[in-house]
C-alpha cells in the first residue's frame, strides 16, 4: 500500500522575526506615540509577520488584520517596500488557512513589486512561497519551476542556508513526481551544505527526507529506521516540535508496514497529540489518516471510518488535490477490508478521476489492481479481468518508458566512441601523410646540393638507401595496422547500419498499416520518404467512435535522433488517445496534453544548454456525424481544397516541446466539412528540398498550385504525381531531410 510520508516544505524568512509576546505588547505600545507614518507601517508589518509564525503567537486573523492597516497606508504615502511586504503576509496568512487561490494573488502581487524594486532576496522568498501553494494545490510543475527560480537566485545571493533549504524542496517535490534520483541528488546536495554549516535542525530534516527514500521507493525499513532514529535524537536535543511530530509517524509507519501494531499505534498517537498542541492542521490530518488504515488492520472499523473521515474533510477543504486521491483510495481500502464493496468500488473511482487530472501514472496503475480485486471480491470476474489487464498494461507502459531512456543513453555513449575512435584514425594517416612529404623534401635537396659532388652523393645515396629501407618496413607495419582499423570500422559501420535497418522495421510496425488506413480512410493517401533509414516524420491514425484522428508531425532531426523522438511521438498519441472518450478528443488539448508529456520525459526546463528536442504536428479530428474538422497545429499548417480553391489554415507559432510560449495554450479550429472537400497535412520536407535549373527549394507556392493542378484526380494518382515531381526536382542534389505528405478526401 502506497503511503505518503511527512514532508517539509521549508519558507525561508527574508526579515527580522520578533517572537516574544512581551514584544508584540512593546510594539503595541510604541504604536500610541506620534510617530512618522513610515516608521508605523514597518511596525505593522513587524507585528503582522509575527502573527504567521508558527509561535504561541500564530494568528493569521491577526496577520491579516495588521497587514491590511500597513497596506492602506503604504499605498497612501507610496511606500512600495512596505506594501510589498503587507501582500506578501496577507498572502502567507491565507496559505497558513488553505485558501490558496487567493493566497496566490497576494503573493504575485507581492513579487512584481520586488521585482520593480530589484530586491533580490525577497523575490528568492516570493518564489518559495508561491511554490509552496502550487504544491498544495498539487501542481508539481508549477512548484518546480519556482523553486528552480528560488535556487538560482540564492547561488547569486550566496547565502548557504537558503541555497540548502532551496535544494531540500527541489527534492521533496521531485520524490512527489515519482523521480527519485533527482529527489536523491538534491537531498544529497543540502545534506553536504548543512553538515557543512553545523546547523542541527537542517541536518535533522536532511536525515528525514534521506530516510523517507529509504522507506517509501526503497523499502529498506532497517536503513530508513536508522535514519529516523538519528533524526529523532538530534530533534529532542534542540526540541524541534515539528520535526519530532513528523519522526513519530514515520516511524509508526515502518512499525504499521513491520506489522507491529501496537509499536505504530503508540507513534501515531504520541504524534497527534503533539500536531494538536501545535494546532498544525495538516499535521493532525495526515496522522488520522494513518491511524484509519492501521484501525481497518486491526478490525475497529468504526474507529478507522471515524478518522479517515476527518482527514478526507480536511483536504477537501483545502483543495489538496494530490492528498485527496490518497485519502480516497485508503478509504476504498477500509472499505474493501470491512467487506462493503460497492462503496470501496466508488472511493475508488473518485481517486482515479483525481489522478488521471493529475497525471499520476503510478497511483492510476495501483487503482487498477484494487478495482480489479474488489470486482473479484463482488465475483464480476470479466470486470475483475479487464482491470487486471489495464493495471498490467499501464505498469508495463511505465517499465518502458524507463528502458526507453536507458537506450537513449547508450545509444549516446556507443556514438561518441564511434566518432573518438574515427578522430584517431584520421589523426593517424594525417601524420603519417605529413611524414611522407618531409621525407620527399629531404631526397630532392639533397640531390640538388650534392649534384656536383659526387662522392659525398654516393655516400648520401647509400645513407638515404639504408634509411628508405628502414622507413619501408615501418611504413608497412603502419599500413598494416591502418588496414585493421579501417576493417575494423567497417565491420562496425556494418553492424550499426543493421541495427538502423531493425530500428526502420520497428519503425514501420508503428505507423500506420496500410489495412487500416484503407479500412478507416479509404480515399486518401501518404507519401512517405525517410531522407535516411529511419525517420524523423511520422504519421498516426485512429479511429474512436465515429471520430477519425489524423496527424502528421515532424520531429528534430532526422535519422536516428529523429526516429527516436518520432517512437516517442507515437507512444505519446496512443496514450493520450486511448484514455480520453469520443466526446473529450479535442485537438488543442491533445497538443497541450503532448507537450507536458514532451516536457516532462525530457526534462526540459528551457535552460541554457539543455534538450530543445520537439516536433511540429498538424492534428486533424474528423467527426463524419457532423460533417466538421477541429483542427490545431504546432507551426504546421492545413491545406484544404474545395471546388478548386485551396483554404490554408494557420497554425499556432510554437513547437510541442520547450518554447518561449510554453505558458500559452494551443488553439483548435472548427471547420465545417462538404463531400468532395481534399485535405492536405505534410511536413516541410517536400517544400524544403533543393533542386529544379536555379538550385533552390521547391516553395510553398509551388507546392499550392501543384496540389490544384492534382486534385481533381483520385488520390492513389495524386501520389504518383507527387512523388514523381519531387524525384524530378531533386535529380542531382542531396534529399536534405524527410519528407511526408498526405492528403485525405472527404
Amino acid at each position: 500500500m502506497k503511503r505518503y510520508l511527512i514532508i517539509f516544505l521549508l519558507i525561508i524568512f527574508t526579515t527580522t522575526v520578533v517572537n516574544a509576546q512581551s514584544n508584540l505588547d512593546s510594539l503595541k505600545g510604541i504604536l500610541k506615540n506620534d510617530l512618522p507614518e513610515l516608521q508605523i507601517v514597518i511596525i505593522y508589518n513587524t507585528i503582522a509577520k509575527n502573527y504567521t509564525n508558527p509561535t504561541d503567537d500564530y494568528n493569521p486573523d491577526s496577520s491579516i488584520k495588521y497587514s491590511k492597516l500597513a497596506l492602506n497606508l503604504s499605498r497612501k504615502i507610496n511606500e512600495k517596500y512596505g506594501e510589498a511586504n503587507a501582500l506578501r503576509n496577507i498572502g502567507l496568512s491565507v496559505l497558513n488557512q488553505s485558501k490558496y487561490d487567493s493566497s496566490l494573488i497576494f503573493l504575485n502581487s507581492a513579487l512584481d513589486i520586488f521585482l520593480e524594486l530589484d530586491s533580490i532576496k525577497a523575490i528568492s522568498e516570493m518564489y518559495n512561497l508561491i511554490g509552496v501553494t502550487y504544491y498544495y494545490k498539487g501542481d508539481f510543475d508549477k512548484t518546480l519551476e519556482n523553486f528552480t527560480n528560488e535556487l538560482n537566485l540564492n547561488y547569486k545571493i550566496g547565502n548557504k542556508k537558503f541555497i540548502a533549504q532551496s535544494y531540500n524542496n527541489l527534492g521533496i517535490i521531485y520524490k512527489n513526481m515519482d523521480q527519485y534520483e533527482d529527489a536523491i541528488y538534491n537531498y544529497q546536495e543540502a545534506l553536504k551544505i548543512e553538515e557543512d554549516r553545523g546547523d542541527s535542525s537542517s541536518i535533522s530534516r536532511a536525515l528525514i527526507n534521506i530516510g523517507n527514500i529509504y522507506f517509501q521507493n526503497r523499502k529498506n525499513y532497517t536503513q530508513a529506521l536508522e535514519y529516523y532514529q538519528k533524526a529523532l535524537d538530534i530533534s529532542f536535543a534542540i526540541d524541534h516540535k515539528k520535526n519530532i511530530a513528523t519522526l513519530l509517524n514515520n516511524i509508526g509507519l515502518i512499525y504499521d508496514n513491520q506489522g507491529s501494531y501496537q509499536n505504530a499505534l503508540n507513534n501515531f498517537n504520541q504524534a497527534l497529540n503533539r500536531y494538536k498542541e501545535l494546532n498544525q492542521a495538516d499535521g493532525i490530518a495526515e496522522t488520522e489518516n494513518f491511524l484509519a488504515v492501521l484501525y481497518a488492520k486491526l478490525g475497529n472499523f468504526k474507529k478507522a471510518s471515524e478518522f479517515i473521515e476527518n482527514s478526507f474533510n480536511y483536504y477537501s477543504e483545502a483543495g489538496a488535490k494530490p492528498r485527496i486521491a490518497e485519502t480516497l483510495k485508503d478509504k476504498g481500502d477500509i472499505f474493501l477490508e470491512w467487506g462493503k464493496y460497492n462503496q470501496a468500488l466508488d472511493s475508488y473511482f473518485k481517486s482515479y478521476d483525481l489522478s488521471i487530472d493529475l497525471g499520476l501514472k503510478t497511483d492510476i496503475a495501483n487503482l487498477y489492481h484494487k478495482i480489479s480485486e474488489t470486482y473479484a471480491k463482488l465475483n464480476n470476474y470479466k470486470k475483475a479481468f479487464e482491470y487486471h489487464t489495464l493495471s498490467t498494461d499501464l505498469n508495463d507502459s511505465l517499465f518502458s518508458e524507463k528502458m526507453n531512456n536507458q537506450i537513449a543513453e547508450f545509444q549516446t555513449l556507443y556514438e561518441t566512441e564511434k566518432k573518438d575512435k574515427e578522430i584517431s584514425l584520421l589523426n593517424k594517416d594525417k601524420a603519417l601523410q605529413d611524414s611522407q612529404l618531409k621525407r620527399q623534401k629531404l631526397v630532392i635537396w639533397f640531390f640538388t646540393v650534392g649534384f656536383g659532388i659526387i662522392s659525398i652523393l654516393l655516400i648520401l645515396i647509400l645513407r638515404l638507401f639504408r634509411q628508405k629501407q628502414k622507413a619501408n618496413k615501418i611504413l608497412e607495419q603502419k599500413n598494416e595496422e591502418i588496414s585493421l582499423q579501417r576493417d575494423h570500422i567497417f565491420q562496425q559501420n556494418k553492424e550499426i547500419t543493421a541495427s538502423i535497418e531493425y530500428a526502420s522495421r520497428i519503425q514501420t510496425a508503428l505507423l500506420p498499416p496500410q489495412e487500416l488506413i484503407e479500412k478507416v480512410i479509404p480515399h486518401s493517401f501518404v507519401l512517405f520518404k525517410p531522407r535516411d533509414i529511419v525517420s524523423g516524420d511520422y504519421y498516426w491514425l485512429s479511429q474512436k467512435g465515429n471520430k477519425i484522428i489524423s496527424v502528421t508531425a515532424d520531429c528534430t532531426g532526422h535519422g536516428v535522433p529523429g526516429a527516436f523522438m518520432s517512437m516517442l511521438g507515437i507512444s505519446f498519441l496512443n496514450e493520450i488517445v486511448n484514455l480520453s472518450t469520443e466526446e473529450d478528443l479535442k485537438a488543442d488539448i491533445i497538443l497541450n496534453d503532448m507537450r507536458t508529456l514532451v516536457i516532462s520525459s525530457l526534462r526540459q526546463t528551457g535552460n541554457v544548454g539543455e534538450s530543445r528536442d520537439g516536433m511540429d504536428m498538424t492534428l486533424c479530428i474528423i467527426d463524419f456525424d457532423k460533417m466538421e474538422l477541429d483542427f490545431a497545429g504546432a507551426y504546421n499548417p492545413l491545406y484544404l481544397v474545395r471546388n478548386c480553391e485551396l483554404i490554408e489554415y494557420k497554425p499556432d507559432k510554437m513547437p510541442i516541446g520547450i518554447h518561449i510560449k510554453k505558458s500559452e495554450d494551443f488553439s483548435s479550429q472548427i471547420i465545417p466539412l462538404k463531400k468532395g472537400d481534399i485535405l492536405y497535412t505534410f511536413s516541410d520536407g517536400y517544400v524544403d528540398q533543393f533542386g529544379g535549373p536555379d538550385d533552390s527549394k521547391f516553395r510553398k507556392k509551388n507546392f499550392k498550385e501543384l496540389l490544384l493542378e492534382i486534385c481533381s484526380t483520385d488520390m492513389q494518382k495524386q501520389k504518383e504525381i507527387l512523388d514523381q515531381t519531387i524525384i524530378n526536382w531533386m535529380d542531382g542534389y542531396e534529399h536534405i531531410d524527410d519528407i511526408l505528405v498526405s492528403g485525405i478526401r472527404i
